[in-house]
């Protein structure tokens, strides 16, 4: 996804046609604070892990959209730098969504057992809340310049996209007060050591970009 994302931005510079049409610019802005916004609001109501996932990728999606749709060299930069941080946030989730699902049979909120896969649920937790921008993670600092720049645009997309980001937020709560909910009570915890260590060290990353983003 990266790799497509930077290749239409390299075509989009290549192209003096589309860089000097600055309608198609605006209803890429469109399409992505539009997308942010309902992708968002499914995202609270969702109970499956699975499909939230879908929703993880279809986010990062969202905010590309509008990187691009700024038309501007901050917007560029604002991409490309996001593409480490974004990078290694999908993989944590999908790492740790497998890991889950190599011991549980089901992915719904309220039947999920993180007595077993402790290490698995927090790190996509913790890939779900660097992804809507929670201080000291991943995506905080680029998500900011996103909405100063967007702000520059229009304040109704602002809105969409915080709405959007709040229902993500809210998602997020829900899975924590889950997995707290289901600790109580004997462990039996499945993870190998290897994965144990994959898993922090994947889940520090983020902490680490989100206290020393990329300038």
């Amino acid at each position: 996804f990266t790799m497509l994302v930077l290749n239409v931005v390299k075509f989009i510079n290549s192209s003096r046609m589309i860089s000097e049409t600055p309608e198609i610019f605006n209803a890429v802005l469109l399409i992505g604070a539009v997308s942010t916004l309902f992708i968002g609001i499914f995202a609270y109501f969702q109970q499956d892990l699975r499909r939230a996932l879908a929703y993880i990728f279809c986010l990062q999606v969202g905010f590309s959209l509008i990187s691009i749709g700024l038309n501007s060299e901050e917007g560029k930069l604002l991409l490309a730098a996001s593409t480490l941080s974004r990078s290694v946030t999908w993989l944590l989730a999908s790492v740790s969504l497998a890991a889950i699902l190599r011991y549980d049979q089901s992915t719904k909120l309220g039947t999920i057992e993180p007595r077993r896969t402790p290490f698995a649920y927090f790190a996509f937790l913790i890939s779900v809340i660097s992804l809507v921008g929670y201080p000291l993670l991943a995506s905080l600092p680029i998500k900011l310049e996103v909405l100063e720049q967007l702000a520059l645009y229009s304040r109704n997309y602002v809105l969409m996209v915080v709405i959007g980001v709040a229902g993500f937020f809210l998602f997020a709560t829900k899975l924590l007060f889950q997995i707290f909910r289901k600790l109580d009570g004997t462990w039996d915890v499945l993870e190998p050591h290897l994965e144990r260590v994959v898993l922090g060290l994947a889940t520090a990353s983020l902490v680490i970009f989100g206290i020393f983003p990329a300038q």
